[in-house]
């Protein structure tokens, strides 16, 4: 695991939202991959779970407590047990990812309260 200072979860949940919701930012079946390089597109990939674990920890494959913690919050607001398996699901949008992102933040500033 990356050793990086541990950053607020809702800092994590806003920067993997910010990830995600990039044109060509979000992908299925795989933490992270490069883009597609073209212009206005995101040069690196992450699926919801990636981008939490890339910007808690420094590595879409790493994880750490706060990572944990936004997975669970992500859990939550798109009424799922698995984040990968909803994320990867075939009628799955970016829409709809990033919708979820925007409702665990909402969790997030509410146990932050």
């Amino acid at each position: 695991m990356s050793r990086r200072e541990e950053i607020p979860v809702i800092d994590v949940l806003v920067g993997a939202r910010a990830l995600v919701a990039k044109k060509g930012g979000w992908i299925q079946r795989t933490f992270q991959r490069i883009g597609l390089r073209k212009p206005g597109q995101a040069k690196m990939c992450y699926c919801a779970s990636g981008a939490i674990r890339k910007v808690a920890t420094g590595s879409a494959s790493d994880i750490s407590p706060v990572a944990r913690r936004a997975l669970d919050l992500l859990r939550t607001a798109a009424g799922t047990k698995k984040i990968t398996a909803w994320n990867d699901a075939a009628t799955r949008t970016q829409a709809e990812v990033v919708s979820a992102f925007d409702a665990a933040i909402e969790l997030a500033k509410k146990d932050a309260a």
